[in-house]
């Protein structure tokens, strides 16, 4: 290793009470570019923060050579009352200097600025570089968009150049054009990274790539095509030989039940000429020894044989990543015709120089588009009634459901069943754990914290209490609800969602998963009628 990083060593995480959710992981990182892969919950977030050195493994060592920031999946979901300033954690020299330019700063100001008196003209051109408006540091994170806050949150993990950075997700919430500058900052950055995301146009630029799958840490070299490559062949020699096994196991207890029965027949005709009589005791003694014998020794053969073929299924089984389908089973949505939504010259807070007129009717899939800060979030939450329009008229028809993006409607303290239970309430406790194993969440995983699952099954959960409980959401307004899912969920979200029967209105930035699920409409903010 050219220039050493981090080193880590037999590395197991568990929660108390709970089964190892990875064990045994060693890598060793130099200053390169790595991406991690693997399922939702797979534990692919609790590995880069136990490298972070933010949790403390189970077993194990983490070992740092250079200084390590890292980008945790939830970066940008902060609380809503702070400033970009405060977010920072630079609002007390922020504070010191206005003072001082207007005269009425003190001596403990001087020494507080220190040597920081440039720090608003050099945050300025790295608000510039990180695509964020140069005027932001007193504005409210709520008036930035979830992308823009993406963005900061990157620009304050990475102050030095030769930090080696770990990124969860890093390209949620960004637009397509802030995707392209994101790439090209992570390989421009040449302290390193290794960096979880689900964004196919991204890991095609990696040439090495871990995966965490069943526990276990992977490692495979040659790119993202290669890997697929790669795991599709094991995957396919894994299958053969499972299917082979399980042949083999057939007929090995067929070819077993074919020997009792000739050998039952065989006992049978020798009973039967010694009912007769005529044959001597011991004569009789000894063909029931080797009648017994012979029984014994076939039904050895065969088991020996079946338990090799078993072991062979078993360890066919462990490299295959179980995986089981994810159903949604939508409760019926009330509304079925009609008009549900319409919007006339309504004007977005904070973005008051486009009217928005839209008429969306019954069952239709609408799928909102702009870059980020064009107003999108904000025309879901004015949707929902979060927000008030500055001007116009905004109508909605029928109970909708709001998936924000960072998932507000749940409660991170209580489990995905308390959640279900109290947000769309009406069934016995079975009822919900049904649905919740519906979608990958059986015993324990349902009674967890949300804030130990992963992004994607607190998604999955959310979307489970707006469509499968005792009431069901006649509109769905979904904000980039892609985020944090892996690629075999992405195609899983679109399948769900071609399949629901309501309506449709959904921010997202992937043309992938848009042409999946086949909108009726696209509206971009961006070609809204001009403010006159």
């Amino acid at each position: 290793m050219s220039n050493p990083v981090i080193s880590a060593h037999g590395l197991s995480f568990a929660f108390p009470g709970h089964p190892p959710i990875f064990a045994n992981a060693s890598l060793h990182l130099d200053a390169a570019h790595y991406a991690l892969l693997g399922r939702n919950g797979a534990g692919k977030s609790l590995l880069m923060s136990v490298l972070a050195g933010v949790r403390t493994p189970f077993e194990g060592t983490v070992k740092h050579y250079k200084p390590v920031c890292w980008l945790p999946q939830l970066a940008a979901d902060v609380p809503s009352g702070l400033t970009v300033a405060q977010y920072l954690k630079i609002d007390k020299v922020v504070a010191a200097l206005k003072r001082l330019d207007a005269g009425q700063g003190s001596a403990i100001d001087v020494e507080f600025v220190g040597e920081q008196w440039l720090l608003r003209e050099s945050l300025a051109k790295r608000f510039v570089e990180f695509s964020l408006p140069a005027d932001c540091l007193q504005r409210k994170l709520t008036t930035l968009s979830g992308g823009q806050r993406s963005r900061l949150a990157l620009l304050r993990v990475a102050p030095r150049a030769n930090s080696f950075l770990l990124l969860d997700e890093p390209s949620n919430h960004l637009d397509q054009a802030s995707r392209r500058w994101l790439r090209d900052w992570i390989f421009a950055h040449p302290g390193g990274s290794l960096c979880i995301t689900h964004d196919q146009d991204l890991l095609r630029q990696y040439q090495q790539i871990f995966e965490l799958r069943g526990g276990t840490l992977l490692s495979y070299g040659g790119g993202f095509i290669d890997f697929k490559t790669q795991r599709e062949n094991e995957i396919a020699s894994a299958q053969a030989e499972l299917q082979h096994a399980r042949l083999t196991m057939r007929k090995e207890r067929h070819q077993y039940q074919q020997e009792k029965e000739r050998q039952a027949r065989r006992q049978s005709q020798g009973s039967a000429r010694a009912a007769k009589g005529g044959m001597p005791k011991i004569l009789l003694g000894a063909m029931k020894a080797r009648s017994e014998s012979t029984a014994g020794k076939i039904q050895d053969k065969h088991q020996t044989a079946l338990l090799h073929e078993q072991e062979r299924a078993r360890s066919a089984t462990a490299r295959l990543e179980k995986i089981d389908p994810l159903h949604f089973s939508f409760t019926k949505s009330a509304i079925h015709s009609g008009i549900v939504v319409l919007l006339d010259g309504v004007f977005l807070p904070y973005i008051q120089n486009k009217a928005i007129r839209m008429q969306i009717r019954a069952g239709q899939r609408w799928r909102i588009y702009g870059p980020n800060g064009s107003g999108k979030s904000l025309l879901l939450r004015v949707l929902a009634g979060e927000l008030k329009p500055v001007a116009g008229q905004c109508n909605l028809k029928g109970q909708f459901g709001l998936l924000d993006q960072h998932l507000s409607l749940l409660e991170n303290e209580r489990s995905a069943l308390e959640n279900f239970q109290s947000l769309n309430s009406g069934w016995t406790e079975q009822a919900y754990r049904d649905k919740l194993a519906q979608i990958r969440l059986r015993r324990e995983r349902a009674l967890l914290p949300m804030a130990s699952l992963s992004g994607g099954e607190r998604l999955k959960v959310a979307l489970a209490i707006l469509t499968m409980g005792p009431q069901a959401a006649d509109l769905l307004l979904l904000d980039e609800p892609d985020n944090h899912l892996d690629l075999e969920n992405q195609n899983l979200l679109a399948d769900t969602l071609r399949a629901y029967a309501g309506t449709i209105v959904m921010v997202t930035h992937s043309d992938a998963l848009a042409e999946a699920i086949g909108f009726d409409e696209v509206f971009s903010l961006d070609q809204a009628e001009a403010a006159k």
